[in-house]
Parts: structure tokens; sequence; C-alpha cells
């Protein structure tokens, strides 16, 4: 029987505590957001999603409890637009978990209750400090607040987005929790706030621009774009409106792109870039999530 030394001991019991408190940050991070949103584990399990899922979920988290992959997926149905099932490893959360990379689908979902609805889904990984996968995120949009019950008759009217309150909130604390989630990942992430200065990047996202945040400080997106020099993988220039960050700001949704950059170390990367808005819990507007990873020359 091998010896286990206290060491090592210690150093399991730190990569445990690590797993735990950035599934408690993903927590956080996804309570104070009103985008529907859910939190997963490594084999899938959903171990959280926030209030503005429920409509989605059909019942509150505190009601439905954790809810293994196996048993979301019989319970909700996944399908394609022709009813087609779809297979975990192919769902945005799945592909997450099994490639370690974020994902994007149009999915469409029956609750137990017989009310379906189409979702553009967006997922990413939750990769620790050390690599190791800690579980995952997952994000719908369009229509999966507002479900519509598969019946004859005409649908429901989904309330305007725009009609949400506007009461100022507490305006820093979406993107405090992002920067607290973020410094906890591996996962190259930026985040600039709704005016759309550069406000963090975590340390793996170094590797990706060339230098440091502490270096680089705060300045706007697009001065950061420009100093990157992002193209398309065919070479030709890219405008920061253009791109995934740019989109999300102005257009505030989701947008997905790979492309090339020039980091200021001089290296030339190609790139996958997954962008996301984020709206606080009184709808408000607060900045974007960029989130990165290196492709495979």
């Amino acid at each position: 029987m091998p010896h286990v030394t206290l060491g090592m001991m210690s150093i399991a019991v730190e990569v445990r505590q690590q797993k735990s408190l950035t599934l408690i940050l993903a927590r956080g991070f996804a309570s104070n957001l009103s985008m529907p949103m859910s939190v997963h584990d490594p084999t899938g399990t959903i171990v959280f999603y926030n209030e503005s899922a429920e409509a989605a979920f059909g019942v509150t988290f505190a009601e439905m409890g954790e809810l293994s992959a196996a048993e979301w997926t019989a319970r909700y149905s996944p399908e394609e637009a022709d009813g087609t099932p779809i297979p975990l490893e192919e769902l945005p959360v799945g592909v997450a978990l099994k490639e370690r990379r974020p994902a994007h689908r149009t999915v469409c979902f029956t609750r137990p209750d017989n009310v379906g609805y189409v979702a553009e889904v967006t997922a990413f990984p939750l990769m620790g400090r050390e690599e190791e996968l800690v579980g995952a995120v997952r994000i719908f949009w369009d229509d999966a607040a507002s479900p519509r019950r598969r019946v004859s008759g005409p649908p429901d009217v989904a309330a305007e987005q725009d009609g949400m309150a506007r009461h100022a909130g507490p305006k820093d604390l979406v993107l405090i929790l992002a920067r607290e989630l973020a410094s906890n990942l591996a996962t190259p992430i930026y985040l600039a706030d709704a005016d759309g200065t550069l406000v963090y990047f975590n340390e793996p996202a170094e590797r990706i621009g060339g230098r440091s945040f502490a270096e680089a400080g705060e300045m706007s997106i697009r001065q950061w774009a420009g100093l990157l020099r992002p193209r398309t993988v065919d070479g030709a220039p890219l405008q920061r409106d253009e791109m995934p960050g740019g989109i999300a700001l102005n257009e505030r949704r989701p947008a997905h792109a790979r492309l090339r950059i020039t980091g200021l170390d001089g290296v030339e990367r190609e790139i996958a870039t997954t962008a996301f808005p984020l709206f606080g819990p009184d709808g408000a507007f607060h900045g974007i999530m960029v989130i990165f990873w290196e492709q495979e020359q």
C-alpha cells in the first residue's frame, strides 16, 4: 500500500477546498444576475440555479434541490427544433465539461408541466487554479425566462426586457463578484464595465494579452483591442464593434468568434472568444465578461 504523507494529504484537502470555493463563488455570481443561470459540478449535476432561472425550471431551486445530469436531461427533454433528442455530451454544458471549453447552441426544452421554450444556451467550464475541472456554468438567453405553453391559441406575451426596474442598485457588486470568480479560475477572462472600460483580467489572461493587469491597468476596451490588432482567422482586420466583446457591450447579447491577435509580447495567437453581458438583479446592465481559450496551431 503506498505511503501517504501529511504533505500529500494537505495538498488534497487544499484542492477540495479550492473546488468548493469556486462553486461557492459561481453560485454567488449567479445569485446576483438577472440572466437565467445554472451551476453544475463535474458530473453535470445541477448544484444551483438562480431566481431568474425558475421560469425555465418551473420551480424554485429550494423546492427542486440538486438534479443529476440524468435527472435533468430526462425531466426537461433537450431537443433540436425537429424534436430530435440532444444527448448530454452534445449540449453546451456537456461540451464544456467534456472538452473543457465554452460552447453555445440553440436548444428546445419541455418542462414536466408541458411548457416548452427555445433558448440560446451558453456554457463554460470552471477550471480551478490547478487546471482541475470544478464544474460549469450554463446561461439561458432569449425565451428561457418567459416560457410558452405548447397548446393551441395565441402565445403569452413576454414582458419587455427594457421594462425591468432601472433603479440604481449596488452598481459594483456584480463586477466585484465576477472578478472574485475570475481570479479563482484558470480560464482567461476579461471584465469591462458598462462604459466599456476594461476593469480587470485574471492571471491566465496575461498569456493571451502578453501583459499583466498590474502593468496594463484600466483602459477602454477599444484601446486594448487596438493594441492586440484583432483580425479574422483569414487575416482581415476587425474593428472592436465586430468582436464578441464589442457586440456584447453594444447589443447586450452573447457573441462568439474565432480570431487572431498579436499580444503585447509580440506573439501571434489564434483564439476563440465568448462574450456575454452582465445584467444585475435590478435588470440594469453592469458590463461584460469575455472568456478566451487559445486554439492549437
